[in-house]
């Protein structure tokens, strides 16, 4: 777990200096190792130096927040250094060796080979050609490129090249990047194919049960402990439900301002599923202390992501303080299997025009929820981890028709074939058909930034812009 970043100079000066300001900027916890690496050398410490020994044109740096990770990084292997954050699925022993192994002899290849895989991951790598850069066809790991007149730059977030007078913009999921001499390539090496299924309900039930059983096997191969971010919704009751069986040891965390409905919905969850539930009530005077800390992860002003971010800054911050290093998430369900009111009503007018909403929004969560999502879990010092994002649910998610999804009729519940998979598990009732409701309201949150707003004479909006502004306003002043 940890950050990326790297620096190009496109005038062939020392770039060591860039990489040292990222990793400065990059925000989260205390890194217990930092490496550079140029083609030709490399250094670790445990605390981030002044300066390094390590002076290129071309420099891959890394800051670790993990004590158990090994080895450290960038690993550097027969005049190739590499940077890996995220987990590869499917693979045997530490994850950056698997990688280092594929990258070895030709870096470019090695890359696509980690793209083919299952995974979430982003990936950079340098040798004597330059630097390449990779990200799983998902996109739970952000990394994020830009350029300027000195420099090619890559990060982990934003923040670390605004750092640096670069405006970042995402590495797309699925696509490399190549950056040599003073040329920036991009590349896409892998997209999602949809082979619609034909399968009578019964059927698809079968598909994702043993579906997610072989994902939550995967996972709790990389992770055999953690906190879920828990409502006692259909996501993630059956999220905790698979993990268990799995083998992994969950605590489950809900949050909210003054839920006690919302607690006991979980509770009966939780006792269904035979684990212990942690309530972490948070107050609205909490939330306005925590908000420039959200602001600073997510990096945006959104009061959608800083709604929905806000509940889980909270359940990882207890998920952190329980001693915890990876948190779990239902997140993802929603886009695949048709939990939104606007693809019901796409799906009575058109099915065919609600399954190419569908699977554009699942092809697109990355953007709007895995990134915010990943970056609050990294601040935090935690590996957040999708069992729903899992490359082989969303492949088999995609080709499930909309009729398995969504009811004939408004009114009736939406995520259909979830709510038929919680009943073959033997859920009560008063789980496998309790309604959505969206993360930022059923834990108060959205209703406590709008009494921060009210408090303080202004709306929603224009309070976050400001909050944005005082903790980005230097940044972002290097960019003019």
């Amino acid at each position: 777990m940890g950050y990326i970043a790297a620096a190009v100079s496109r005038r062939g000066e020392d770039a060591s200096e860039l990489a040292l300001r990222m990793l400065r900027a990059s925000g989260g916890p205390q890194g217990v190792s930092h490496g550079f690496a140029s083609s030709s050398q490399s250094e670790t410490h445990r605390s981030l130096p002044e300066f390094t020994m390590v002076a290129s044109h071309s420099i891959l740096a890394f800051k670790g927040f993990d004590p158990g990770d090994y080895p450290p990084q960038p690993l550097a292997q027969r005049g190739c250094s590499l940077c890996l954050t995220g987990s590869l699925y499917g693979v045997e022993g530490p994850d950056t060796l698997h990688a280092a192994n594929l990258l070895e002899g030709d870096p470019a290849r090695g890359v696509l080979g980690l793209l083919s895989g299952e995974g979430h991951f982003a990936v950079a790598t340098l040798d004597g050609d330059g630097v390449m850069l990779g990200r799983d066809r998902v996109g739970v790991k952000p990394l994020y490129v830009g350029e300027s007149d000195a420099v090619y730059a890559a990060a982990s977030n934003r923040k670390m090249l605004w750092s640096i007078g670069v405006e970042p913009r995402p590495v797309q999921p699925g696509h490399t990047i190549r950056i040599t001499g003073d040329v920036l390539s991009d590349f896409e090496a892998m997209k999602w194919g949809v082979h619609r299924m034909e399968d009578p309900m019964d059927r698809v039930v079968e598909a994702l049960d043993a579906a997610l059983r072989q994902v939550s096997a995967d996972i709790a191969r990389k992770a055999s402990m953690g906190a879920l971010a828990f409502s006692g919704g259909i996501d993630s009751t059956l999220t905790a439900q698979y993990l268990k069986e799995a083998g992994v040891r969950l605590s489950l965390i809900c949050v909210g301002v003054d839920r006690r409905e919302e607690y006991r919905n979980a509770q009966e969850a939780a006792d269904c599923l035979g684990l212990p539930l942690h309530t972490r009530p948070f107050t609205v005077e909490e939330l306005e202390e925590a908000l420039p800390g959200i602001v600073a992860s997510v990096e945006e002003s959104s009061p959608l992501s800083i709604g929905v971010a806000a509940p889980l800054h909270f359940a990882a911050a207890a998920a952190r303080d329980m001693g915890h290093r990876t948190l779990f998430s239902g997140n993802g369900s929603d886009e695949l299997f048709g939990g939104y009111l606007k693809y019901h009503r796409a799906y009575l007018e058109s099915p065919q025009a609600a399954e190419e909403i569908m699977n554009r929004d699942v092809i697109n969560s990355w953007r709007t929820n895995y990134e915010r999502d990943s970056k609050v879990a990294s601040d935090a010092g935690l590996e957040l981890r999708l069992p729903f994002a899992h490359p082989r649910i969303v492949s088999l998610g995609l080709s499930i028709p909309a009729e398995h999804k969504l009811p004939p009729e408004l009114g009736l519940l939406r995520k259909t074939v979830l709510r038929r998979l919680a009943q073959t598990l033997g859920f009560p009732e008063t789980v496998w058909a309790r309604p959505k409701k969206a993360a930022q309201y059923s834990t108060g949150a959205q209703k406590a930034l709008n009494r921060i707003a009210k408090r303080k004479g202004t709306g929603i909006e224009p309070l976050l812009n400001q909050v944005f502004s005082q903790v980005f306003g230097e940044a972002r002043h290097c960019l003019t």
